[in-house]
């Protein structure tokens, strides 16, 4: 999710939901990213038990609707509620994978870049 959704997401959360005490923390020295995540977490588990239900998580449907989308794939277990281990392990799973892609698009780079440089020497 792009920060500016993100933003927007936490900002319409913060609006539409009731305040509560913040129950999961952001480990030392966390990201901005993560943070964030960590207060969106917080926000959308109304009632302090530690878990995000299909039910807390509806504010958030109704203001993203591919959030339904993440919701099934990040409930692993399929029991309806999201950990924060299952949101943890979803968020690396996504880092794995933009890196992976990354790392796709920076060796094809350098194959076009090798590529154009035959071409160059072969055509002097």
């Amino acid at each position: 999710m792009n920060t500016l959704r993100f933003a927007s997401l936490a900002c319409a959360l913060a609006l539409a939901l009731p305040a509560h005490a913040e129950r999961v923390k952001a480990p030392a020295g966390a990201s901005k990213k993560e943070r964030d995540a960590v207060r969106i977490f917080n926000l959308l588990d109304t009632d302090g038990d530690g878990l995000i239900s299909r039910k807390e998580a509806q504010q958030a449907f109704l203001l993203r609707p591919s959030l339904v989308r993440d919701f099934e794939s990040t409930d692993t277990n399929k029991d309806g509620y999201l950990s924060e281990a299952e949101v943890r392990a979803q968020a690396e799973r996504r880092r794995a994978e933009r890196r992976a892609r990354r790392a796709r698009e920076a060796a094809q780079k350098q194959a076009q870049e090798k590529q154009a440089q035959a071409s160059a020497a072969a055509s002097k």
